[in-house]
C-alpha cells in the first residue's frame, strides 16, 4: 500500500485504538506496569475486538502501533493543558510504529 495512504489510515484510527486499549482490562493491567520510557508493540493480532467492531474497514490493512509511558512534562501543552494529574496518573503516548511523530496522548490511573 502507498506510504501516504498507510499514514492516513494510521492517523485516522489512532484515537479509537488508544481509547479501546485504555478501556480494555487486559491491556490496562499491562499499561500500569510500564515504567517511564517503556513501550509495548500493538499489532493487529492483539488489538481488542471492540476496536474492530467499531471500525469494520480496518480489517483491510495491517495496522501496527506502539504505546509508551511518558512523563507529563513531555506532552505538548496543546494536548494536556486541561489534564488534572496526580502521582497515580500514568501518561501514555500512542503512535504508529512507522510514523512515531503521529502521537495521541492519554492518561490512566
Amino acid at each position: 500500500m502507498n506510504r501516504r495512504i498507510t499514514k492516513k489510515l494510521h492517523k485516522k484510527y489512532l484515537p479509537d485504538l488508544g481509547i479501546e486499549i485504555c478501556q480494555n482490562k487486559q491491556w490496562h493491567s499491562r499499561l500500569v506496569k510500564l515504567g517511564i520510557g517503556d513501550s509495548i508493540a500493538i499489532e493487529s493480532s492483539n488489538i481488542p475486538e471492540s476496536f474492530y467492531s467499531l471500525n469494520k474497514a480496518v480489517g483491510l490493512g495491517k495496522l501496527n502501533f506502539e504505546v509508551a509511558r511518558v512523563k507529563l512534562s513531555s506532552v505538548p501543552a496543546s494536548e494536556s493543558h486541561w489534564w488534572k494529574a496526580d502521582e497515580k496518573t500514568i501518561v501514555l503516548a500512542f503512535y504508529p510504529t512507522e510514523f512515531k511523530k503521529l502521537c495521541w496522548y492519554a492518561t490512566i490511573t
